[in-house]
């Protein structure tokens, strides 16, 4: 794996559906991701149709297949371990989740995998951390 992405959904509203701003809002990311998902794509998914609607917009513009997971809250240490096989297959791994996985994965991921620290990012709707796992390095993107 070269890239691991992890992605918040969408402002959404009660009810669980994406508004016109959070589409548009991962409409924007999705264009802003295509420089970093190279190769062979792979989207996981919380079942949450926010997170599925999100995981479509992006799917849309980056290509690769989507697996919706449960709801995405295992013990942080068993997921970094799903994306860990899951980049032995891939190039990018986009995930594409809610606020706590959002803000743990990347450095769960980067010091469980790549031993290294690095900072958590809080994200907010629509933003995403894009790991560079060859280089140890993180990037903020933001669709809004």
């Amino acid at each position: 794996m070269k890239y691991l992405v992890v992605v918040r959904h969408g402002h959404d509203r009660i009810g669980d559906e994406l508004t016109q701003y959070g589409r548009h809002a991962i409409e924007n990311l999705a264009k802003h991701l295509k420089q970093y998902a190279q190769g062979e794509i792979f989207i996981v998914s919380s079942q949450k149709n926010r997170a599925i609607a999100s995981a479509e917009i992006i799917k849309q513009e980056l290509g690769g297949g989507i697996q919706p997971l449960g709801s995405l809250n295992p013990p942080e240490w068993k997921f970094v371990k799903y994306v860990e096989e899951y980049g032995k297959e891939y190039d990018t791994v986009v995930v594409v989740c809610h606020l706590d996985m959002a803000r743990t994965l990347p450095s769960d991921f980067a010091k469980e995998v790549l031993e290294k620290t690095l900072p958590k990012i809080p994200l907010d709707y629509a933003e995403a951390c894009v790991l560079n796992v060859e280089g140890g390095t993180q990037l903020h993107l933001k669709g809004n």
